[in-house]
């Protein structure tokens, strides 16, 4: 979305700043800067109900580094954990992943087994790895109580632990104590 996107939809500056609740200069600084924030696209494309759309295409690097876009891994029983390196969606059949093993460049094409396709979340522990579906974080004040992220709408509880690092995950054949997942 570019900015003069933006005026072709509303009237006036004026509208513009009503919409976004966003003060004149912050607009101003939009124009100078030459990119709409991220965060203020996809806002515009909700409130105008798809009639203005976010792009990546109009952005700077330095607000392309900041958009989160999730991964994906996958468990298979033969090969272990591998990467997820492109999700195929054909409509009425069932969707495909291309995924390579870890230790190895061979890439396997294959439709998938839910519970084994992992995303991750935007949440990094103390190691800079991102946590995904699936793994078992320990956290400060959690001696011998370890949390598994079930699901990625859980992420928020993620947010709340200090120092969570990752320990393994569901399928590394480990006992951590945990009697369901997610539940420390």
């Amino acid at each position: 979305m570019r900015i003069e996107d933006i005026y072709a939809f509303y009237d006036s500056s004026q509208d513009i700043q009503d919409a976004l609740g966003i003060t004149r200069q912050a607009l101003s600084n939009w124009k100078k800067r030459g990119y709409i924030p991220w965060e203020k696209q996809l806002w515009l494309q909700d409130i105008t109900n798809g009639k203005l759309q976010a792009s990546r295409e109009h952005l700077k690097p330095e607000q392309l580094s900041k958009i989160y876009l999730p991964q994906f891994r996958y468990f298979d029983n033969k090969i272990g954990m591998c990467k997820v390196v492109s999700l195929y969606f054909n409509e009425g059949r069932r969707a495909r992943i291309i995924y390579k093993e870890s230790l190895s460049d061979k890439k396997s094409y294959s439709t998938y087994i839910d519970d084994f396709l992992m995303q991750s979340s935007h949440i990094k522990d103390i190691h800079g790895n991102f946590v995904f579906e699936g793994d078992v974080v320990s956290y400060e004040g959690s001696k011998d109580k370890y949390y598994i992220l079930n699901n990625i709408a859980d992420t928020n509880v993620l947010m709340v632990l200090n120092n969570i690092e990752i320990i393994g995950h569901i399928y590394d054949g480990k006992n951590y104590g945990c009697k369901q997942k997610g539940h420390d």
